[in-house]
């Protein structure tokens, strides 16, 4: 059986996408969402909410849409993977966990209302084997 891994999900962008230009030529953008969850009620009545950070990165078109369209307190919607890189800092062992934006995989909602996505026709697909996570911008 196989399995897949997609993610799906909506938040408000955090901050700007940042682009960079990997040694391999190909382009990646870097942005923060939070993800509004209801956990419960209060004692009041009033729903208890948290926000979940996600750290989401956009490759090749993907990407320089992201950077193109999207600002602080835009909703976004992302789907791709969830992918999970380890790394070492300070001599400690550390794991994050993004959400890769995948071919068509990302919609958005501006302030003003005004809604977009990554167009078809400048698409080019993004294949898990062009991706080197050893060549990793941020």
């Amino acid at each position: 059986m196989a399995w897949n891994n997609h993610a799906c999900v909506t938040g408000i962008v955090w901050d700007a996408p940042k682009i960079k230009e990997l040694r391999s030529g190909m382009v990646c953008a870097e942005f923060s969402i939070g993800v509004e969850n209801t956990m419960g009620k209060h004692p009041d009545g009033k729903p208890l909410k948290k926000i979940s950070w996600l750290r989401i990165k956009c490759w090749g078109n993907d990407a320089i849409d992201a950077r193109d369209n999207l600002a602080k307190g835009d909703t976004a919607i992302i789907t791709g993977r969830i992918v999970v890189r380890q790394f070492e800092k300070d001599g400690q062992k550390r794991s994050v966990f993004e959400v890769w934006s995948d071919f068509k995989g990302l919609k958005w909602e501006k302030k003003d209302g005004s809604k977009g996505e990554c167009s078809d026709a400048k698409r080019e697909k993004t294949d898990a084997e062009e991706i080197n996570l050893d060549d990793d911008p941020f």
